[in-house]
C-alpha cells in the first residue's frame, strides 16, 4: 500500500522558500514524473571515482606525475593552492547520487551529478589542512545548511564525526558546495542548486538529518580486487563495506553507529528520525552516526 512520503507540490511551493524559487516547480514536476515527491526524505551517496575510472587507472596519481587525463573523461593533477600548499586535484572523476524515498519506503535513484572537483587521495581525512576529502558516514542537519555561502549554496557534512574524533582526526568546514574550487570539499558547480533544494526541502518536511555517505568508489568485489592489501584497503573493507552493502541489499540508508572506534551498521534509518537521536555530546546531533 502506498504511503504519503512528502507534502503536496502546492503546499511546498507556498510554504518553503527554496534556494531557487523560480526552479522549484520544475524540480517538483521532474520528481513527480519519476513517481517521487519534493520534500520526501533523501539519501546522498558519493563516490570519489566511478567504476569506469577505477578500471582505467586504479591507483592514485603520485607526486612527480603532474597530470593524468582519463579516456572516459576527467583528470588528476598535482598543483599548489593559493597558499602554496601541494594538493592533488581530481576533476570530474567522481559522482554524487541523490536517492529519494518512494511510496513503498525504499529509496530510488533520482539523479546522479558529476563531482566537479575534490582534493586528496584515497582514504579518510585525518588532519586539519591536509587537503583530503573525507571518506565515511556523515550527515546534514538544518543548522548546517548555508544558503548564503560564498560558494553560492553549501552544506556542511559534519566532519569530524564521532568516529573521526575517536581516532584523533582534526579539521572542520568540509562542505558540499558550488563552484569548482576545493580544498577538501566536494565542489559541485551549478548542480549545487538542485542538490541544495532537495536537501532543504527534505529537512523542512520532517527528515532530521540527510545521510551523506562518501566512498572511494563502488565497493564491489572486482573494484576492491584492483587494490593491494594495506591500511587504506582495510579501512574500506572493515569500516565502510558493511554500510555500502546494506544499502545495496535493502535500498534503505543504514543507521551507522561509531562504537569503540569502529563504524557499525545498527539498522535502517527511521523514516523521520527523532532529532534527539545520535547525540554524542550535549547539543551535537550527528544524524546517521550514533556515538558510544
Amino acid at each position: 500500500m502506498n504511503q504519503k512520503v512528502g507534502p503536496t507540490i502546492l503546499s511546498l511551493m507556498l510554504a518553503v522558500p527554496l534556494a531557487f524559487a523560480g526552479s522549484q516547480d520544475d524540480l517538483a514536476r521532474e520528481l513527480g514524473n519519476a513517481g517521487l515527491t519534493l520534500g520526501a526524505p533523501i539519501y546522498i551517496r558519493v563516490f570519489k571515482k566511478t567504476s569506469e575510472h577505477v578500471r582505467e587507472k586504479p591507483e592514485d596519481l603520485v607526486k612527480g606525475q603532474e597530470r593524468f587525463e582519463y579516456k572516459v573523461g576527467g583528470s588528476e593533477r598535482w598543483d599548489r593552492n593559493t597558499m602554496g600548499q601541494e594538493r592533488k586535484y581530481n576533476s570530474f572523476l567522481g559522482e554524487l547520487q541523490v536517492y529519494v524515498r518512494s511510496g513503498d519506503g525504499t529509496y530510488r535513484l533520482f539523479k546522479t551529478y558529476p563531482v566537479g572537483t575534490y582534493t586528496g587521495t584515497f582514504g579518510p581525512k585525518k588532519l586539519k589542512g591536509d587537503g583530503q576529502t573525507p571518506e565515511g558516514f556523515y550527515s546534514v542537519t538544518p543548522n548546517r545548511l548555508k544558503p548564503n555561502s560564498q560558494y553560492h549554496r553549501a552544506f556542511d557534512i559534519g566532519y569530524p564525526n564521532s568516529y573521526d574524533r575517536a581516532h584523533g582526526y582534526t579539521g572542520s568546514l568540509i562542505e558540499v558546495h558550488g563552484t569548482y574550487q576545493s580544498d577538501g570539499c566536494l565542489a559541485m558547480g551549478p548542480a549545487i542548486s538542485e542538490i541544495y533544494a532537495l536537501s532543504q526541502a527534505a529537512l523542512k518536511y520532517g527528515q532530521s538529518s540527510v545521510p551523506v555517505h562518501i566512498f572511494p568508489f563502488p565497493l564491489e568485489a572486482d573494484n576492491l580486487a584492483r587494490y593491494p592489501a594495506g591500511a587504506v584497503k582495510k579501512f574500506w573493507t572493515s569500516e565502510l563495506l558493511a554500510g555500502y552493502e546494506y544499502f545495496e541489499k535493502h535500498r534503505v540508508p543504514p543507521r551507522i553507529e561509531a562504537k569503540k572506534g569502529h563504524y557499525r551498521v545498527a539498522d535502517a534509518q527511521p523514516e523521520f528520525p527523532n532529532t534527539d537521536a545520535g547525540l554524542s555530546s550535549p547539543g551535537e546531533c550527528l544524524g546517521t552516526v550514533v556515538a558510544y
